[in-house]
């Protein structure tokens, strides 16, 4: 499913204002934590080809606080 079939409009945030941004920072942050630095890789190559992956179980098994602990795909087919 793409945005434009979920009538989801993109909106910017001003440049430079982590405030204004607060979901992406927090997406930033937890990608570095759980897939950018949680293991160790032998080659930026390795570090790639695990993303896929880490944002699969991001998506789908991983709780999300503010979700009600729920994964998002759930929250997004409950929507």
């Amino acid at each position: 499913m793409t945005c434009e079939t979920r009538s989801i409009v993109q909106i910017r945030t001003r440049s430079y204002r982590p405030r204004t941004n607060g979901k992406a920072e927090r997406l930033l942050q937890t990608l570095l934590c759980e897939w950018a630095y949680a293991a160790t890789y032998t080659t930026s190559d390795h570090r790639r080809t695990a993303l896929p992956h880490w944002l699969d179980y991001y998506n789908h098994p991983r709780p999300h606080g503010l979700l009600g602990h729920r994964a998002p795909i759930t929250a997004l087919a409950a929507a």
